[in-house]
């Protein structure tokens, strides 16, 4: 008796441990460099204007969700998604914590397709602020090339 209650009480504990993950092909340019992105989230909002973050796992070439998690952000019934990016750039001995968002995440670039590459252009970047005009309100653009299509930003002549 002692040992099926604690085969039932391992086998719950491992269950919960174990989790299926959805994993995409996808790969963050940040200003052109393939960067290691920490802290990031996908922000979901319902019909009531609540929030929701979402945890995801990201390793160049590769992102990653709890499937339950992965089925709740592609349903038809979560309004907005946005992409929470944080990542950490060296510049002359400094590190410097940086933040962006993707306010118009689409549920289609994980759900669909083969690949998704995001390339996020930074003001920081001199080359980036002559040539891009920057989201409203923030200090990034973003282009994005994906198995079902591309999109460009108009550039400044």
């Amino acid at each position: 008796m002692v040992k099926q209650i604690l085969l039932c009480v391992f086998l719950g504990i491992a269950s919960n441990c174990y989790s299926q993950d959805k994993e995409v092909n996808f790969i963050i340019l940040i200003d052109g460099n393939l960067t290691q992105i920490y802290g990031e989230n996908i922000i979901m909002k319902n019909g009531q204007g609540e929030e929701e973050a979402i945890r995801i796992h990201y390793v160049p070439g590769k992102l990653s969700v709890e499937e339950r998690l992965y089925d709740k952000i592609i349903s038809e019934s979560v309004g907005d998604l946005m992409l929470n990016l944080q990542y950490i750039k060296t510049e002359k001995g400094d590190a410097k914590y940086l933040s962006y968002k993707i306010g118009d995440f689409n549920r289609d670039w994980l759900s669909k397709g083969n690949y998704f590459i995001l390339y996020v252009y930074t003001a920081d970047d001199k080359g980036n602020r002559k040539r891009f005009g920057f989201l409203p309100g923030q200090k990034i653009t973003y282009e994005y090339d994906w198995s079902q299509g591309s999109m460009r930003r108009a550039t400044k002549n």
